[in-house]
């Protein structure tokens, strides 16, 4: 409150409780909050995009690598029946 810090408490409904000294009729209140795994859900989301992206382009992938390893052109020296 006004760049001191104060007491927070929790009240009903999971609603935050600042209590505020006496006399006090005007200042400023800045509550900051990060939920809890935050970080983790971050995490997860990037890997599980990742993972997504990975297996969206596995067709394709192994369609090309099959494409250029039945139709390449025999290499030099070899013999062809």
């Amino acid at each position: 409150m006004n760049g001191h810090p104060a007491t927070v408490e929790s009240g009903p409904s999971g609603l935050v409780v600042v209590d505020l000294p006496a006399g006090v009729t005007s200042g400023q209140v800045d509550v900051n909050w990060t939920p809890p795994g935050n970080n983790v859900s971050i995490a997860a989301a990037i890997l599980g995009g990742a993972l997504a992206i990975g297996l969206a382009m596995a067709p394709w992938l192994l369609r090309r690598r099959r494409r250029n390893q039945t139709s390449g052109s025999p290499v030099e020296g070899e013999l062809i029946s």
